[in-house]
């Protein structure tokens, strides 16, 4: 906790990092969440500690869970998407492999786009509670280090 709410970061800056990397988890980006989540942080000049804390929400335990949840939000929320494949009778006859690979690369592309639109909109909606309370949190903890730190100085004064 001593190195998020330091007090060389601003509680904003802590929050927003925060808020950065838990927005980051919940989108389909697995193996470069991380280097996403400080790049996100360095260019909005907060906190990277903060942003990559959250990434780790998503690991190989959850998700599984947070894949199939943000799926389902994302086939609520966009248009248009494919929960599965085509019955094969439904290929133009013929077409043999090419026609049921482009078809399942057509698919693909539709469950990858729900997936990402999915992760976005609960990455957004966990990201804004997120910042709130790390906010309050990190402002708590700096006034508790002070107040620790001022006590001290009168005992020893």
């Amino acid at each position: 906790m001593n190195a998020l709410c330091g007090h060389d970061d601003r509680p904003f800056a802590i929050a927003f990092g925060a808020s950065i990397g838990t927005f980051i988890a919940f989108t389909p980006t697995l193996g470069v969440q991380t280097l996403l989540a400080i790049f996100g942080a360095t260019l909005f000049g907060v906190s990277r500690p903060a942003a990559v804390i959250p990434v780790w929400i998503s690991n190989p335990l959850t998700m599984g869970p947070i894949f199939a949840f943000t799926y389902w939000v994302g086939l609520r929320v966009w248009p248009g998407s494919v929960a599965g494949f085509a019955p094969v009778d439904t290929y133009a006859p013929g077409t043999g492999v090419l026609g049921v690979t482009a078809s399942a690369v057509h698919y693909s592309g539709n469950f990858l786009l729900t997936l990402i639109v999915g992760g976005c909109v609960v990455g957004l909606f966990f990201a804004v509670i997120t910042y709130p309370c790390v906010k309050l949190l990190a402002e708590y903890w700096q006034r508790h280090r002070l107040n620790k730190a001022a006590a001290i100085q009168s005992r020893t004064a």
